[in-house]
């Protein structure tokens, strides 16, 4: 798993050219987690990639839009990413008893995380 935070500097671009980096044929990344915050225009976006079924690059999974119609981190969104654990563990990786079905990403959590560091 790769959790990638990005904050000003790194564009929507580059952000998405390291996700499929992440996802290279030689690499064993399951699932990466990507937030970008744009502190001068107080927005920001969340998203989870996993690998392509062809094996090499990221399929992205996203309910927020990119610049310039993404996300101000002043309301909040509603939105939780939920993803499989199965997917998370990779194929034929046993996933161990007690875990629970899903992993839960709660975009507002991260909001409420952006906020308190901006105080």
């Amino acid at each position: 798993m790769v959790v990638e935070v990005a904050v000003n500097h790194e564009g929507h671009d580059t952000l998405i050219s390291d996700c499929q980096a992440y996802f290279a044929a030689n690499t064993s990344t399951t699932i990466w987690i990507g937030v970008k915050v744009w502190l001068a225009g107080r927005k920001y976006w969340v998203g989870w990639a996993e690998r392509s079924p062809t094996g090499v690059g990221a399929v992205i999974h996203t309910q927020m839009q990119w610049p310039p119609n993404h996300t101000t981190y002043s309301v909040p969104t509603n939105i939780v990413y939920q993803i499989p654990m199965a997917t998370v563990f990779g194929a034929g990786v046993p996933i161990p008893a007690g875990v629970a079905a899903t992993l839960d990403i709660d975009t507002d959590l991260i909001r409420e995380v952006i906020l308190a560091a901006r105080v």
